[in-house]
Formats: C-alpha cells, sequence, structure tokens
C-alpha cells in the first residue's frame, strides 16, 4: 500500500468516526459525566479514598455554617452523586 492510498484510508476512517460521533455526541457525554459523577460518588463512601472528599467537607462547612456534621454531610454528598450518575446512564434526566 502505497502513502497516497494509506492517506485516503485514513481520511475515510476519519471521516465516518467523525460522522457516528456526530450523531451520538450527547449520548457519548452523557454517560461520561455519568460514570465520573458514580464514581466520584461511590469513592466518597470509603473514608479517604475520594481526592476531593476534603473539599467537599469543608465546601459542606462554609455552606451550612457548621451545622451538618462531617459524617452526615458526606454520605449524603455520595448518595446525591451517585443517584445524579445513575440518572445519567440511564438516561432519566
Amino acid at each position: 500500500m502505497n502513502q497516497n492510498s494509506l492517506a485516503q484510508t485514513f481520511d475515510k476512517v476519519d471521516e465516518a468516526d467523525v460522522g457516528w460521533m456526530t450523531v451520538h455526541d450527547i449520548e457519548l457525554l452523557r454517560v461520561s459525566l455519568g460514570i465520573v459523577f458514580f464514581w466520584f460518588g461511590f469513592l466518597k463512601f470509603f473514608p479517604e479514598s475520594s481526592p476531593a472528599e476534603d473539599l467537599a467537607m469543608r465546601t459542606i462547612q462554609v455552606l451550612t455554617f457548621g451545622m451538618i456534621p462531617n459524617s452526615v454531610a458526606i454520605i449524603v454528598l455520595a448518595c446525591w452523586e451517585c443517584l445524579i450518575g445513575l440518572g445519567l446512564l440511564a438516561n432519566s434526566l
């Protein structure tokens, strides 16, 4: 196969790929966000395993003026994020 033929083949594959992604772009975005939301929420169920746990707890403390204990807030946030993720994955939002 010469270089020109190879370039034409790559162009055809690229056009087909772009066409497919154009049709399915919203679904791909929805699934990607669903996975991220679910994963970050799932990690919050296990203490000190989420990279965003400390930020989430500090933010909730500020927003609630310290009225909600961290142990309760992080579980509620974990449930909420998992539900959002599952909703996106199930296409119900």
